[in-house]
């Protein structure tokens, strides 16, 4: 992958959607911090030369990660991170005082440690919805409070070629010394990729443990984890009352609207002629041509991530950034500091 001279440290950074987008736009990632032990032996798989801090973000100091990442305070160009979401998404119960959403705390601590001259935040759209509008307001406030000039929009991951209707928050914000007037990447897909397309050339058959032909099994994971990535992938067993809500229900209707006593609303048949809906990390949603739920390969496709990338468990995939998306996000941020670095050019 080019370079593009940019650096890049990414916080609450999962199983590393948005790391690898970051890497397609050409950034130089000198640490990731995650908590999760699955998250971060995914991490460590596909980014094996990238340094991860594992553990809790609380109990790492702004001196510890200027150390890691090999940086003094305000070398850093992009700061990057995506705060957990679950006491704030639509898709759960949406408890104002659930202590995960003021994790973005720590986010806005090592902010003013780094210093960098832009950062990017991601969070679910369901944060300006109802009651969550003072936690969306707080936390721009915190961020321009910061010494960052902040703008935030709503993206659709489709508009960047990801099959799938994924809302998301995306702050971003240049440092008040750039001068500049931060903004967003224009949409780069004209139409959304239907669920068939994306999956017309998956082989369920070709691409089974493909990780594993690849050489791309990271030593390290737990044994039950190797043994369930490596188990075949073609149907899952489902109980005869999962079976019959599938065949009640339409392509794009949830099973439960089917058949009420059966599943959840985040479980849909997918309609083949759209976009998937959000995947989730609870729930996975199902095949519209054969009873069954889709395969983590399949998620995969719909999450914007190459099937050789390695996921020991579904719930990183629903909880992960697409690719594409981060990568547009990349290269627009990219484009705003080189504008800077020509401003400051000319005024010299």
């Amino acid at each position: 992958m080019s370079r593009n001279g940019l650096t890049l440290v990414s916080l609450f950074s999962g199983c590393g959607g948005s790391s690898l987008g970051y890497l397609a736009a050409g950034y130089d990632i000198r640490l990731a911090v995650e908590w999760d032990r699955a998250a971060v032996s995914a991490y460590r798989a596909n980014f094996p030369a990238t340094p991860i801090y594992e553990g809790d973000i609380c109990a790492l100091s702004g001196e510890e990660a200027l150390r890691l990442a090999g940086l003094e305070r305000g070398e850093l160009d992009v700061l990057d991170g995506s705060p957990p979401c679950q006491g704030v998404s639509i898709a759960g119960k949406r408890r104002f005082a659930d202590s995960r959403n003021r994790l973005f705390e720590e986010y806005i601590r090592l902010l003013g440690a780094f210093e960098p001259r832009a950062l990017v935040m991601e969070n679910v759209a369901g944060l300006r919805k109802g009651k969550m509008r003072l936690l969306f307001a707080e936390i721009t406030a915190a961020l321009k409070a910061a010494g960052y000039r902040v703008s935030c929009r709503e993206l659709n991951a489709w508009w960047y070629g990801v099959p799938q209707d994924r809302r998301r928050l995306i702050w971003v914000g240049l440092r008040g010394d750039l001068g500049l007037a931060p903004s967003h990447p224009a949409p780069s897909a004209r139409r959304a990729v239907p669920v068939a397309e994306a999956l017309g050339s998956v082989s369920v058959g070709s691409i089974r443990n493909a990780q594993y032909r690849n050489g791309r099994r990271p030593p390290e994971l737990p044994a039950p984890m190797l043994e369930a990535a490596k188990a075949p992938m073609v149907r899952e067993r489902h109980s005869p009352a999962a079976v019959e809500a599938w065949a009640a229900s339409r392509p794009g209707q949830s099973l439960r609207r089917a058949r009420r006593f059966v599943g959840s609303f985040q479980s849909v048949r997918l309609d083949p002629s759209r976009p998937s809906p959000t995947q989730t990390a609870a729930h996975r949603n199902w095949r519209w041509d054969e009873p069954r739920y889709l395969t983590l390969e399949e998620a995969k496709v719909l999450q914007g991530f190459p099937v050789s990338f390695w996921i020991g468990a579904y719930r990183l995939l629903g909880n992960s950034v697409p690719p594409p998306l981060a990568e547009a996000v990349g290269r627009h941020v990219a484009g705003l500091l080189a504008g800077a670095e020509r401003g400051h050019a000319r005024a010299r």
